[in-house]
């Protein structure tokens, strides 16, 4: 099927530097979605084993992990915001 010239152009803005950038953030995007299901994960994981009596070297393992995984993720977006904002501007909200 050909392409519309909207759709060319479209493809043609994304291209190059740009669209590498784009790929990149969408790659980060992913992965903090990744992080963030485990660190609920674990939360779940940590309220059932309190609830059936897990014993305490469990619940400790698990907090230390959950506790881990926390500050990879808010270096992990303090890292992208800062390299969003310096590739593509800040987000639409913070500039007024």
């Amino acid at each position: 099927m050909a392409q519309s010239s909207a759709e060319r152009s479209a493809l043609g803005a994304l291209s190059g530097p740009e669209r590498r950038i784009n790929d990149a953030l969408t790659d980060m995007h992913a992965y903090r979605l990744l992080l963030e299901g485990d660190w609920e994960r674990l939360g779940r994981q940590l309220d059932e084993l309190a609830l059936a009596g897990g014993s305490p070297d469990e619940c400790s393992a698990l907090f230390a992990r959950r506790a881990e995984i926390g500050e990879e993720l808010e270096a992990f977006r303090q890292t992208t915001a800062a390299l969003r904002e310096d590739t593509i501007g800040p987000p639409a909200d913070a500039q007024s």
